[in-house]
């Protein structure tokens, strides 16, 4: 039962090695091409990772200077609000104590002045609030109307009467920009003119100036 044939062992040897060869080499294969798709994750996940870590640094640094500029909104706020209200608890300390009844008027006026400063301050902040949440707004501003609408809401102001105003408007140039925050600016520039006059002065004026130039305005 021995068939000759003839000597085939180191051909079949050769076969098992080629063969295990070839499928080492496809395992091989597919294992770097299975690492490279992981690397090739990896890195759409590291440049993700960096965008985010850049994001939050950029969100670190603004809530950083939101937070100095609350520290700072808050001690001038109220740095500016005990003031008057110092001021007004000194008149109606001087007011229970004053006998002449004729002397109270003057009591009354000058805490009316002090709330109305406070009030000032107030409607600043609020206004800073809108400010900070309202979207842009853009649209084409005219100066003239701008001002003229600011001068109208502080033509009654405590002390606006006695002071002259002056305007002085240079636009020929189309400016384009959000005009609420433009007004803003101008009514608080206006306010603050009138609110710190000096009313030792003889003459008290108020020269309001607007130049516009290509794609700016100075006021």
């Amino acid at each position: 039962l021995i068939i000759n044939t003839a000597q085939l062992f180191y051909v079949g040897l050769f076969v098992l090695v080629i063969s295990l060869s070839i499928l080492l080499a496809r395992q091989f294969a597919d294992a770097f091409e299975g690492v490279t798709i992981a690397n090739s994750k990896l890195s759409v996940i590291n440049h993700e990772l960096e965008i985010k870590n850049n994001e939050n640094l950029e969100k670190n640094e603004q809530l950083t200077k939101l937070n100095h500029e609350l520290d700072s909104l808050v001690y001038r706020t109220s740095h500016d609000l005990r003031a008057p209200i110092a001021s007004v608890l000194g008149i109606v300390h001087a007011a229970r104590i004053e006998i002449n009844p004729e002397d109270f008027h003057q009591y009354l006026d000058m805490a009316e002045k002090t709330l109305g400063r406070m009030d000032f301050l107030i409607r600043d902040i609020i206004d800073f609030s809108k400010n900070k949440r309202l979207e842009l707004d853009l649209k084409e501003i005219d100066f003239k109307l701008l001002v003229q609408q600011s001068r109208e809401d502080h033509e009654h102001a405590d002390k606006a009467l006695s002071i002259n105003t002056e305007v002085e408007i240079v636009q020929d140039k189309r400016f384009v920009s959000d005009p609420r925050r433009a007004s803003m600016i101008i009514n608080n520039l206006l306010s603050n003119a009138i609110k710190f006059s000096d009313e030792s002065k003889e003459k008290q004026w108020i020269k309001i100036k607007v130049t516009v130039a290509e794609n700016m305005a100075s006021i």
